[in-house]
């Protein structure tokens, strides 16, 4: 039962999984389907196949038994992008949902249950994840059915229940850009301006078919914001393989670059951005840069021995040059061999040799030997390097950073240090602390008494005070100082007093003590121990606890600070200068409170960065009567030229209040932006060209041909590539899509560059010809041409629909009120072929008005000034009239017949879309009209109900498909069972049998209603055929022998063919062995010979049937042996389980003369059942049987009876005992 369970709730998730679980798109070779879920229409599945070459099929299934009435599919698709994401393989970013259509096909082909179709890479012109919008079937008859999409529908209308369905379905597939560049690098980390740098990359693509035609390459700085980006093309240098070089030469061109944005130009037209996961930059500096680090010439040691009792110890001596900027630090690592954790580092410094640097060692307090691990050294100008030695070099130091140096000369060996002694554990412990002040004015009333007991010399001591507000973060540090000495017990007493001015103006509140910090030195090493109030809990492992709370106090303080101080104002005395110079500058600020006192620079912090230096300022004085502090800034002049910003400035008051001001905050930029500086090679350099393009960078605008793009530049020369080619500004008068590559070279050999695209389109005035638009379409590479029509007739000419015929392209003719056109050169067909006038309107012919009006009063007019057939059909974008009547509607769109006055169909459902308007497809022009309800050509329409069968006769468990048509097509119908017990029927008209009887299936069209009459007949029991049992007959029934005599005994069988096996039953008595083997005639003959004195049988085994001769053996005398008639046996059959009992054998009370006995027949039934049928075996026992002469027997009657009755005892003995065997 559990196993049952088991099976059926696996079964369960299976079909959920496989149903309503999404499916993950795939973009790769391989195969990925999405369920159509609550399709009546028998959809089931949409798939998108590609192969290893890129190619795409798309399929779509059905149910079982639906697609041989189907002709065509038109499947419409979707695609949702996400803002962020540039649809990259495995890259899915976040943003909003973005959805936009994708392409339409149709398909006709089928393949076993489902229709397919080749979706050809260019008709992939979006990229994200693609589902289907809806879903056209076409029948044999030509009618169609829609299903739409949920994802895309909320619902439908009434009348499109019966044409259309709402079904869910996911994602059945994902398209991804199929270029992305790897393996990006930068020739170099570091360029100087009007050096050349080389950007290189690989280009991977995941489509064999699709390769890129042209790579642009997008660089930015990101150190100075306002910077411009620079883009260059890219060269293709081998299979795949891509650089392209950058020379920046304006002073302001300095700083970190990176690339920003890798563009791609595939060879199907379509533009898209690379994933660009190459984070690298490179840093750009000017040519008076000091960008090299500073270099060891050589190093020395004074003594290789440091013996830790000498007063003198050795040095490391280095002699380091720089190139320009010079030392700014230096520091040495040595190592113990035996124990790499023992480590030391010293600072190395410059006391009087300007390219000597030395290094006094102290504190090594374990012997062994050390060695030198590395040297770091930074020069001023930001450059550092590492010399490292061998031994401690890593894998992730293979770059510039890091020198391998032999540092072997300066091993040095420590010696005489005494083995430490065990230091005995702190204990420091607080006898008493008193607060002789609980109520002060301001913190210099702080007044305590604190009296510890320790074992250790402390060096120093503090209270650290504590506002008890929640979530306020005001904390001060009083230091105590020790009164008196310490006594021989360890127990010093301090004062807790402080002079620090700040507290002056602590804030009003209750504060506590926190903690008291205390420090001592124990064997050349600091150490500390903290007491913590009880109501923190600390996790420190020799952290003390102590309750503190007897000492809290209450602070009211008339001259409390609790504002932070402001800065108002940044002047600088020069913002443009060279290298070298030095700058004035004055920051006003604001304090209401404690002010500025003492050292300016205290009160006052600001870093200046470029180009990965900074440089510190000198804040020189504060004027207390202004609130203004003055400093210098000097730009060194091995700095770089650029732009150089305030990345943050400190302020801070006598409390301690401050306030931080950072460049990353969009609120503090105004401000620091007015002590921004221009660093620059030449004060009169020029800027980079600023180039003006008057085409849109937003979006791909739209022009009619001939164009020529606005371009300029505010000094040097421009060159232009347009669509790849050369470009010298002449009028463009190719329509289709074109993007302008523009570099502006300045005066000074600075380079600016920009990109735009757009669009050229056709236009037909009054005095163009029909010669220059068709010369226009078929010289465009684009197979879409838009053409504006603007001319007062709004007159197509005849000759534009033959040049499009039977092409590939399609032509979009648009009007200025929004009106749009579509005809596809496929569609066009030459007996419609003509002129025609493509204005529309939304005011009917007036001899219409009235029957329009009384058909649907709401009615939506659609008027087009051309009647009759078009070219070919057409797709009509058209403005509806008073649109926010219908929006958010499903909307009906019918023609107008004027013969009839009656409404037919066309299309439907439709929506207007949010700028109103609608899109239809129609074949011919007239009136037409749009109506919210969709059954008003019902109205004037009785359907006909023709069915192929009207008499209909089933077995139970058969189907049938009842085909039924209905004339007009204008509702699907609708079939019932009368007695769903006898018969059931399914929406499409398959009739199934389930049980006898009569009943009628009901179809319903409208108000037309037929039936069709259904007789169910019972399944005939069929019962298997018994196989014909063979039949055995000899030439002799019983044999009497002589001891030592032999017969002979012929045996038929028929079939001839069956199997026979013959035995003695007491080889002791009789042998018998075969003679002869007749198998053509069944015949079969055997010799018996008579071995002992005894009674016997010899058995005949035909398979399913068997016979006994009974053989007498006697020694002299002669025996007749009376002839005992029997029936043949039946075959004995395989049992065949029916019933689990068999029925024995009854016993016989007396001897009759004929006997009916039991024998088990064995079956070739399938059936599992054993059946245990009765036959008669007969043994008929003639009246008077001749006996031989057997002494005492002979002349008896009686003894004749009784030995027959023994024989036939016996002969049903055996036959028993067949039986139970």
């Amino acid at each position: 039962m559990k196993n049952a369970l088991k099976k059926v709730a696996t079964i369960l998730l299976i079909i959920f999984a496989t149903n309503f679980m999404p499916v993950q798109a795939y973009n790769g070779q391989g195969s990925n389907e999405s369920y159509i879920n609550g399709s009546g229409f028998g959809l089931s599945t949409i798939e998108n196949v590609k192969d290893k070459d890129g190619n795409r099929t798309i399929k779509i299934g059905f149910i079982d038994g639906i697609i041989e009435n189907i002709k065509s599919l038109k499947v419409y698709t979707k695609v949702k992008q996400y803002e962020g994401n540039n649809y990259q393989p495995n890259n899915y970013g976040p943003g909003k949902e973005i959805i936009l259509d994708g392409f339409s096909l149709e398909l006709t082909n089928k393949e076993g249950n489902k229709f397919t179709g080749e979706v050809k890479e260019e008709y992939i012109k979006e990229f994200g994840e693609y589902y289907f919008d809806k879903i056209e079937i076409t029948y044999n008859d030509n009618s169609k059915k829609v299903s739409f999409n949920n994802k895309f529908y909320d619902s439908i209308s009434d009348n499109d229940k019966n044409n259309g369905e709402l079904v869910s379905s996911y994602a059945y597939s994902e398209e991804s850009q199929h270029l992305s560049a790897n393996e990006c690098k930068f020739k170099s980390k570091k360029v100087k301006l009007n050096e050349e740098q080389v950007f290189r990359f690989n280009v991977a693509t995941t489509s064999a078919k699709v390769e890129p035609q042209k790579v642009f390459i997008t660089f930015k700085n990101t150190t100075n914001e306002s910077s411009k980006e620079q883009i260059r093309e890219a060269e293709k240098v081998d299979t795949l393989k891509y650089e392209t070089k950058l020379k920046l030469t304006n002073s302001l061109d300095t700083g970190d670059w990176k690339v920003s944005k890798i563009e791609f130009v595939d060879n199907y037209g379509r533009t898209y951005n690379s994933l660009n996961n190459f984070y690298e930059s490179f840093n750009v500096v000017s040519e008076n840069t000091d960008i090299d680090a500073p270099k060891i010439i050589k190093s020395s040691i004074t003594s290789k021995i440091y013996d830790a009792k000498s007063e003198t110890k050795p040095n490391f001596q280095f002699e380091i040059t720089d190139d320009i900027s010079g030392i700014e630090s230096g520091n040495i690592t040595i190592v113990n061999k035996k124990n790499i954790e023992v480590t030391k580092n010293f600072s190395l410094n410059n006391y009087s040799n300007k390219d000597v640097y030395t290094t006094n060692l102290y504190g090594l307090n374990t012997n062994g030997e050390y060695e030198v691990s590395q040297v770091a050294l930074t020069d001023k100008a930001g450059n550092s390097v590492t010399y490292i030695s061998d031994k401690y070099y890593k894998d992730y130091m293979k770059n510039s950073s890091y020198i391998v140096a032999d540092f072997s000369k300066l091993d040095v060996e420590v010696i005489n240090n005494d083995k430490e002694v065990e230091v005995e554990k702190e204990n420091i412990q607080i006898i008493e602390i008193v607060n002789n002040n609980k109520e002060i004015s301001n913190g210099m009333d702080i007044d305590m008494d604190l009296k510890i007991k320790s074992n250790k010399i402390v060096k120093n001591l503090y209270v650290n005070i504590k506002d008890k507000r929640k979530n306020v973060n005001n904390t001060n540090n009083v230091y105590g100082q020790q009164v008196g000495d310490t006594t021989e017990d360890g127990i010093s007493t301090y004062k807790i007093r402080s002079k620090d001015s700040s507290l002056a103006y602590l804030e009003s509140s209750e504060y506590m003590i926190a903690n008291i910090h205390l420090s001592y030195n124990e064997n050349n090493k600091y150490n500390s121990k903290i007491i913590y109030d009880l109501r923190y809990n600390r996790p420190e492992e020799n952290a003390g606890k102590y309750d503190f709370s007897h000492t809290d106090f209450i602070c009211k303080n008339p001259n409390e600070d609790l504002k932070k101080p402001e800065i108002l104002d940044i002047v600088m005395d020069k913002k443009v200068v060279l290298p070298g110079d030095t700058i004035n500058f004055t920051i006003k600020v604001k304090d209401d409170k404690s002010g500025f006192e003492g050292y300016a620079s205290n009160y006052l912090s600001m870093d200046y960065s470029n180009a990965g230096i900074r440089e510190s300022l000198n804040v020189s004085s504060y004027n207390k009567e202004t609130n203004e502090f003055k400093g210098t800034i000097t730009i060194p002049k091995y700095a770089s030229t650029g732009k150089y910003k305030i990345s943050n400035l400190n302020i801070r008051d006598v409390s301690r209040k401050s306030k931080y001001y950072g460049w990353n905050d969009e609120a503090d930029k105004e401000l620091l932006g007015k002590g921004t500086i221009l660093v620059k090679k030449d004060l009169n350099e020029m800027l980079p060209p600023e180039i003006s393009v008057k085409v849109s960078k937003d979006k791909v605008e739209t022009f009619k041909a001939p164009f020529v793009p606005s371009v300029s530049a505010d000094h040097g020369t421009i060159e232009m590539k347009l669509n790849d080619e050369v470009y010298k500004s002449e009028p463009i008068n190719k329509v289709g899509s074109y993007h302008l590559y523009i570099t502006a070279t300045g005066v000074d050999g600075s380079v600016s560059t920009d990109k735009v695209y757009f669009k050229v389109i056709a236009e037909i005035t009054n005095e163009t010809t029909p010669d220059i638009i068709i010369d226009q379409i078929l010289n465009s590479t684009d197979k879409n041409i838009e053409i504006e029509v603007n001319s007062d007739k709004k007159e197509i000419d005849s000759s534009i629909f033959k040049a499009i015929k039977g092409t590939d392209k399609t032509i979009s003719l648009t009007q200025e009120d929004g009106t749009v056109w579509t005809f596809e050169g496929k569609d066009i067909k030459d007996e419609n072929i003509g002129s025609i006038n493509i204005r529309v309107s939304n005011v009917v012919d007036e001899k219409n008005k009235d029957s329009i009006d009384n058909i649907d009063q709401g009615a939506k007019i659609i008027h087009f000034d051309y009647h009759g057939a078009l070219p070919g059909k057409a797709t009509v974008k058209v403005k509806v009239d008073n649109p926010e009547d219908v929006r958010g509607k499903d909307l009906t769109f019918y023609y107008y017949n004027p013969e009839t006055k009656k409404p037919e169909k066309v299309q439907g459902p439709l929506s207007i879309d949010r700028d109103g308007y609608v899109t239809v497809q129609i074949e011919h022009c007239s009136d037409y009209f749009l109506s919210v309800d969709d059954k008003l050509d019902e109205n004037t329409k009785i359907p006909v109900i023709t069915v192929d069968k009207t008499d209909i006769n089933l077995k139970e468990g058969e189907k049938l498909q009842l085909n039924a048509t209905i004339d007009p097509i204008i509702v699907v119908p609708v079939y019932s069972s009368l007695d769903e017990k006898v018969a059931t029927v399914s929406n499409t008209g398959e009739i199934r049998a389930i049980s006898f009887g009569e009943t009628q299936i009901k179809i319903t069209a409208k108000d037309s209603v037929a039936f069709v009459k259904v007789n169910v007949k019972k399944i005939e029991e069929i019962k298997p055929e018994l196989p014909k049992a063979p039949v055995i007959t000899t030439n002799k029934e019983i044999i009497a022998l002589k001891e030592g005599k032999e017969e002979q005994l012929e045996i038929i069988v028929d079939p001839a063919d069956t199997k026979v096996t013959i035995s003695s039953l007491n080889e002791e008595i009789v042998k018998v062995s075969k003679v002869k083997d007749l198998k053509l005639e069944g015949k079969t003959i055997i010799n018996i010979e008579a071995k002992n004195i005894g009674e016997t049988f010899v058995k005949i085994d035909a398979g399913t049937a068997t016979k006994t001769i009974k053989v007498t053996v006697v020694k002299d005398a002669e025996v007749s042996i009376p002839k005992i008639p029997v029936t043949p046996e039946l075959p004995v059959i395989p049992e065949v389980p029916v019933k689990p009992e068999v029925q024995e054998i009854p016993k016989i009370p007396e001897l009759p003369v004929t006997l009916d006995l039991p024998v088990k027949l064995k079956l070739p039934v399938k059936s599992e059942v054993l059946v245990t049928p009765v036959v008669p075996v007969k043994l008929e026992v003639q009246e008077k049987p001749q006996i031989p002469n057997t002494g005492d027997l002979v002349g008896s009657k009686s003894k004749i009876v009784f030995a027959i009755f023994l024989t036939v005892a016996g002969v049903m003995l055996f036959i028993r005992k067949k039986v139970n065997n």
